[in-house]
């Protein structure tokens, strides 16, 4: 018999912390790596939150559909 031992709420709420964390560490990277390349505050900081943004999103959609069927 499975048990589940985590509501979907509580599931979706680990989920978004964990992309959190993990862009942090990420955009840090990103930025870090792009002021080196580019010299240039502004273009470092316009890339890496463009960047970000979408990835952050594009991760939390796919964490969402993969814990929707990965429980099937």
């Amino acid at each position: 018999m499975l048990v589940e031992t985590e509501t979907t709420k509580a599931k979706q709420i680990k989920t978004l912390k964990k992309v959190i964390m993990w862009r942090i560490v990420s955009v840090s990277l990103t930025y870090l790596i792009t002021f080196i390349y580019t010299g240039d505050l502004k273009s470092a900081t316009a890339f890496t939150l463009f960047l970000h943004a979408v990835l952050m999103a594009a991760n939390y959609i796919f964490e969402i559909i993969w814990n929707r069927y990965e429980i099937q």
